[in-house]
């Protein structure tokens, strides 16, 4: 599991080292700098990090080429830094890399070498045993991406054989979560933890039913393969006092419920250890149902996932706070970071404020910007 990011002249991030938890949040205006905190971690897994290299052009991200990502401000001759703490069962260490500003390159080869701040030749960290501790805390097999601009609803999903039967993942869009159901949809989701109290049984397909109902009260998913081909088709029904209504298309439901799908899905169907990262999980959700995924998200939090959250949504996070005032969550197992843009006479960089939760749903911290605009907008009103 990480525990902490340690970044230097990536994009605007000027210099940071940054705590992470098993729930992490990232707040903040935009282009404030939460996206190029995520991109770190993007890269780091598209990478092979643990031999030293950094590949800017991946299959999760492209960011271009140095000159693209190098924090345009640093004069001289500073290197980029990107590094990784972690811990598992070979208990707490550390990758740091440094790279030469190098301007058209797209595929970056580190020029210093650091495992637990001990600098080494380059031979010594690529034969270190802790590159093997490495690939289990952040391999791209381990972790699951679903981005901002996920599928809305549509009448006939794809499918992928390798994704979704070998790697048990759904792809960064969450395009192929429905396709997820159909063939693991009547397995047992094996964290108890994160059992619906009004799911119909322990399986993926009826806890996916009981959580999505949180955004749209009665609903019932119906994922069906296509006789003869490697596409899905998908329909809802929703429950009335006596029975269930007729099928009814994704597109004559809303966006909601397809955009918060592969959310669910990857959650109740992730493995111990697996990291998400999900950007804007709010999108097209009504504030209630938001609240309600806080709550899920911290309750995966606390029991054995690591979760990276972008997001502007305060329902979220007081959604969040709820949890950890409930027990739901740990307090520790929790962190919300506050990305601001400071602009000085002669550069401009993203500054990162850490605010902790304490056991009544308090906030260390209230940085300007952060949870405040509904008190502004009341006080003009008054």
């Amino acid at each position: 599991m990480i525990t902490s990011i340690n970044i230097e002249n990536f994009k605007s991030i000027k210099s940071a080292n940054v705590p992470i938890r098993p729930l992490t949040i990232l707040m903040g205006l935009n282009s404030s700098g939460k996206s190029s905190f995520l991109q770190t971690l993007l890269l780091i897994n598209q990478s092979s990090f643990y031999r030293g290299r950094i590949n800017l052009r991946g299959s999760l991200i492209d960011v271009g080429k140095m000159r693209d990502i190098f924090y345009e401000f640093e004069k001289g001759e500073s290197l980029m830094t990107l590094g990784i703490t972690f811990k598992n069962i070979r208990g707490i260490n550390s990758f740091l890399l440094k790279f030469k500003y190098i301007s058209e390159e797209q595929i970056l080869d580190a020029d210093q070498f650091f495992i637990n701040k001990n600098k080494l030749k380059e031979e010594e960290f690529k034969n270190s045993y802790l590159n093997i501790s490495y690939t289990e805390a952040i391999s791209n097999r381990n972790t699951q991406y679903l981005e901002a601009e996920r599928f809305g609803p549509k009448d006939i999903y794809d499918s992928s054989y390798d994704l979704v039967n070998q790697h048990r993942r759904i792809g960064k869009k969450g395009e192929y979560a429905v396709h997820y159901l159909t063939v693991h949809g009547n397995e047992r989701v094996k964290n108890e933890k994160l059992y619906h109290p009004k799911a119909k049984s322990d399986t993926l397909l009826h806890q996916v039913d009981a959580w999505l109902g949180e955004i749209s009260p009665g609903v019932k998913i119906n994922p069906t393969e296509f006789p003869g081909s490697d596409k899905i088709i998908l329909n809802y029904q929703y429950e009335t006092n006596r029975h269930y209504t007729s099928l009814r298309k994704p597109k004559n439901v809303g966006f909601g419920i397809s955009y918060t799908l592969p959310i669910i899905v990857a959650i109740l169907a992730a493995p111990d250890n697996r990291l998400l990262i999900i950007e804007n999980p709010e999108a097209h959700i009504h504030p209630k149902g938001q609240a309600k995924l806080g709550k899920l998200m911290a309750l995966a939090g606390n029991n054995g996932l690591q979760l990276v959250i972008e997001t502007h949504s305060d329902h979220i996070i007081n959604g969040l706070r709820v949890a950890v005032k409930k027990g739901d969550i740990n307090r520790t197992n929790a962190v919300i970071h506050h990305f601001e843009r400071v602009d000085k006479e002669d550069e401009q960089y993203s500054e990162i404020t850490p605010i902790y939760i304490d056991n009544n749903g308090s906030l260390s911290d209230y940085p300007k910007g952060f949870l405040d605009q509904w008190g502004d907008l009341v006080s003009q009103l008054i």
